[in-house]
């Protein structure tokens, strides 16, 4: 598996873990999860942005991309509420 697919894969899932630890018990899984995604996404974006300037590329990219979904998912869960 390469490298930016393990870090997508990785964000998504620590994003919907964060997601269950912060949902304390409510019926509204929904809105922490789009919450967790929202703030991962733009956390991870940043990530990326500083992970240009490494020489190795790969992990830029795996961020980036990562971040990018994660945004992506995060609007879409936070608009459907």
């Amino acid at each position: 598996m390469k490298l930016p697919l393990k870090i997508v894969l990785i964000n998504i899932g620590l994003s919907i873990i964060w997601a269950f630890l912060s949902d304390g018990g409510s019926s509204h899984f929904a809105g922490s999860l789009g919450v967790a995604f929202l703030l991962g996404g733009g956390f991870t974006l940043i990530i990326g942005l500083l992970a240009l300037f490494a020489t190795d590329k790969r992990y830029a990219q795996g961020f980036l991309l990562s971040g990018g979904i994660l945004f992506l998912l995060g609007l879409i869960t936070c608009s459907n509420m």
